[in-house]
């Protein structure tokens, strides 16, 4: 009988069990060994960084490994200075992607350890690890008829995507029996990335409003254009068929 190879081997769920809190190639990497083929990780496709504090990186997935549902997050590994450090991140695509790549927003933070590295280091090529997906957001397979979004800052992210999903779907638009309703909450409209995605997604049917809450003096809103934090008042302006 032929012996598996150590990528095969580490690969099987019961050595990653035993293995954790740490995933395999963090063990693999602290023997000093280059895994490239890795069959877990994700690969770095592109890097954008649209705004002063968003690195994009769209992540060649694995083969066998499913996107979460949209909402839902990946659970990133990045190795730095040889200690793997884990974050959560919301692919920003349509959950109907099928090209094996899903694409992820990371708002860098001043001081913060994987943000900055990224923000700094990310490149085509990279290998990021990956965990199990997770999330108590994420949008339920029985779609509701009507859906209001609500994201401020970086929840941006699982909002396009579900927003994404639904239009993608012909859930709302003219002569859909559905409605999307979003409201975005960022300090100015300027800060905000995806700008262009957006405004394709309004054009899908999607009624988004970008609301800046910076330097706002809520007694000058005008009907139609929110501003400041929320308020049952925005809620009854953008979906007023909400419960």
């Amino acid at each position: 009988m032929t012996a598996p190879t150590i990528s095969r081997l580490f690969s099987r769920g019961i050595t990653r069990t035993l293995l954790t809190p740490h995933p395999v190639e963090h063990y693999v990497r602290s023997l000093g060994v280059t895994w490239s083929d890795d069959p877990t990780g994700a690969t770095v496709v592109t890097v954008d960084r649209p705004v002063a504090d968003v690195t994009v990186l769209t992540l060649r997935l694995p083969a066998g490994v499913s996107r979460p549902a949209p909402g839902a997050a990946l659970e990133i590994g990045v190795v730095i200075d040889g200690v793997v450090h884990r974050r959560h991140y919301s692919p920003i695509d349509s959950a109907s992607r099928s090209d094996g790549l899903a694409t992820i927003a990371v708002r860098r933070h001043p001081g913060g350890v994987v943000s900055e590295h990224l923000w700094s280091e990310a490149a085509a090529g990279m290998r990021l690890l990956l965990g199990s997906p997770v999330g108590e957001a994420a949008l339920p397979r029985d779609r509701p008829a009507d859906v209001l979004l609500v994201s401020g800052g970086s929840g941006i992210t699982p909002m396009l995507s579900i927003a994404s999903t639904l239009a993608g779907e012909g859930h709302c638009g003219d002569g859909a029996a559905g409605r999307v309703a979003w409201l975005h909450y960022a300090r100015r409209v300027e800060d905000v990335p995806f700008r262009d995605r957006i405004r394709e997604l309004s054009r899908a049917g999607v009624d988004v409003r970008v609301v800046p809450t910076a330097g706002v003096d809520p007694s000058e809103q005008t009907p139609g254009s929110p501003a400041g934090h929320l308020t049952a008042d925005h809620l009854a302006e953008v979906a007023p068929w909400h419960a």
